[in-house]
């Protein structure tokens, strides 16, 4: 057992500190709970420490950020550490929970313990979450779960009744701001740009180190201040080119993996096959992850020509500000707002697991629709 104080993973600043010293406690006296409600305010990072947390539990050296565990964690390709997202447009599905259920049932693969990390847990509702609630309750001894949460009052009673409540204090903006310049080479404005697009701290600081989903950035801008006088054959064709990018990103994301490859002569086939799988599985995760992304650029776009409108200085994306302010003038408020439910329709369809280029390109194609009926 690593000594207490003495785990490297929750060694960040971007960490809130009560929580470190009450899970370093927790784990230093092996009593974590077995189900824990984490709730961020909207804004705290409990993503990021809930992997923290399964890098000081199953990491030899408490989360030391450089072995294979730590790496697989980190990438959501453990085969112990589950992190599940809503896989349908209005939450969890059914299969999702049965599968939860099924694999807390099976011993750990490769640890000693299991850990089920449950992203927007006020998604969680109905047959999904009745399913479930047995298992929370009455979990394996080996079995862990870690609900996350902006607000206690929007996850189910049952849940919240099952669960420990950790509730998590957000660094300041400024403090913020300046972790992602020092941490990243960023401009202050650019940290600024990705911490408004992305209201979350794991996503700036993501955004800001990969230096091709930057440039995807400025090509979907491109193509978003260009609707207007792009054919609709021009607009299929940078449909594909965002998507490819977004492709591009996530392998790029995906980058750190290949330096840290394990010679095959240590795996049996069956292994080899699993790790090829999970391989995939992350690989399809980050393509979905970058594509959010470029829709939550999108998103602040469109919020900013509604602020250009009414003379506002203070928008998001400061670098094109007189662009915007162009786009503005020859754009009416009703296409801005329709163009928002455009996207909110997109992201509905990434949620539901459609082709990305297939969401682009119906995003871009309903975009010009709109702004061609004026």
């Amino acid at each position: 057992m690593v000594e207490m104080c003495a785990y490297p993973a929750f060694h960040t600043p971007l960490l809130d500190p009560d929580v470190v010293s009450f899970f370093t406690r927790a784990l230093s006296q092996n009593q974590l709970a077995q189900s824990y409600l984490f709730l961020d305010g909207g804004a705290a990072d409990t993503l990021g420490f809930s992997r923290a947390l399964a890098k000081a539990l199953f990491c030899d050296a408490g989360g030391c950020d450089q072995c294979e565990t730590c790496y697989k964690i980190e990438h959501d390709i453990h085969p112990d550490v589950h992190v599940l997202s809503p896989e349908g447009p209005s939450g969890y599905l059914i299969d999702q929970a049965r599968e939860v259920i099924a694999q807390a049932a099976q011993a750990p693969a490769t640890a000693q313990q299991k850990l089920f990390i449950i992203t927007d847990a006020h998604m969680l509702l109905g047959a999904p979450a009745n399913a479930l609630l047995k298992t929370v309750e009455e979990p394996p001894e080996h079995t862990h779960f870690i609900f996350l949460a902006a607000q206690a009052a929007h996850v189910l009673p049952t849940l919240v009744s099952r669960s420990q409540i950790v509730p998590f204090s957000a660094p300041s903006y400024t403090f913020l701001q300046d972790y992602l310049v020092g941490k990243t080479g960023a401009s202050q404005a650019e940290a600024a740009i990705a911490l408004k697009t992305f209201q979350s701290q794991q996503k700036a600081l993501r955004f800001l180190s990969t230096p091709r989903l930057k440039e995807a950035r400025t090509e979907f801008l491109r193509t978003l201040f260009l609707l207007e006088t792009s054919s609709w054959y021009e607009l299929l064709v940078k449909a594909e080119t965002v998507s490819d990018l977004v492709t591009t990103c996530a392998r790029e994301l995906l980058e750190p993996a290949q330096e840290d490859e394990i010679d095959e002569a240590f795996f049996s086939a069956k292994q080899i096959k699993e790790r090829d799988a999970a391989k995939k599985r992350a690989e399809q995760a980050h393509v979905h992850i970058v594509a959010s992304a470029l829709l939550s650029i999108g998103e602040s776009f469109f919020s900013d020509v509604l602020l250009a409108k009414t003379g506002a200085s203070s928008v998001t994306n400061q670098d094109v500000q007189s662009e915007l302010q162009l786009y503005a003038q020859k754009t009416q408020t009703d296409q801005v707002l329709s163009a928002t439910h455009l996207i909110a329709e997109a992201r509905k369809n990434l949620a539901s697991r459609v082709n990305p280029q297939l969401v682009f390109e119906a995003l871009l194609l309903g975009l010009k629709e709109n702004i061609c009926q004026k």
